[in-house]
């Protein structure tokens, strides 16, 4: 959601400096981290190993215009999973000139590239609690779970949440719900049933369990393709 432009574009050069700056922090967090055993320590040090990785594609989509089910989707997170990977082994490149290869690079199946400081640079997690922190309506390359529900938190409050983006197309088309199709939305979680919103919003904007087994797959296998650890 931090990359998307109010011309409703993506900015890669951000997004290329994001990039830059998270692959050194993570190759510094290598040094001070306190592993559970030696061998452990041990391990991480001759791979350096890390996973860079993207939360709330769903959000971007959702900016952009773009349905999570459609072949655009899939066109689209190729190209930024490409782009990210990339983008992540030429920084890696940078940091072996200047600190060096990981230890096991001679002995890996990158011998014959150009030198890395790390064996993998990208993953892709579920991202679920720190993608609420972070403000993302959805975690890692999930499609949105629900467009409003309840959260329960301490001592039995419960708090709402509305799909930020999903209010945004509401306004732009001049759309005020009454309580009652409200109501719906956060029972069922999907605007699907609510008539007064226009398609174009409705193909935006299905959750999770709207949208098909083979759409999901495709999802995870596009950006598989560029991860160098896993989804």
């Amino acid at each position: 959601q931090y990359f998307v432009t109010p011309e409703q574009t993506i900015d890669w050069d951000g997004l290329t400096d994001t990039i830059f700056n998270a692959i050194r922090f993570l190759d510094n967090v290598i040094e001070v981290n306190e592993f559970p055993t030696p061998r452990l320590k041990e391990i991480n040090l001759l791979t350096r190993r890390i996973g860079l990785g993207i939360m709330g594609w769903a959000d971007m989509l959702a900016l952009l215009g773009i349905a999570y089910d459609s072949d655009e989707a899939l066109h689209l997170g190729s190209k930024l999973m490409t782009f990210i990977t990339d983008n992540a082994w030429a920084y890696s490149q940078k940091l072996a000139r200047e600190k060096g290869t990981f230890p096991l690079f001679n002995k890996s199946i990158l011998d014959q590239k150009a030198p890395t400081r790390n064996s993998c640079v990208t993953s892709i997690a579920p991202t679920g609690s720190i993608s609420i922190i972070t403000g993302c309506a959805a975690g890692g390359i999930e499609p949105f779970y629900a467009l409003a529900y309840h959260k329960n938190i301490l001592d039995g409050d419960r708090l709402e949440e509305v799909n930020p983006y999903l209010l945004g197309f509401l306004n732009k088309e001049n759309i005020k719900l009454s309580e009652n199709e409200w109501k719906s939305i956060n029972e069922t979680g999907s605007i699907q049933n609510i008539n007064r919103i226009p398609r174009y919003i409705k193909n935006i904007f299905k959750v999770a369990n709207e949208i098909s087994i083979e759409r999901h797959i495709q999802m995870l296998t596009t950006f598989q393709q560029h991860v160098t650890n896993s989804v």
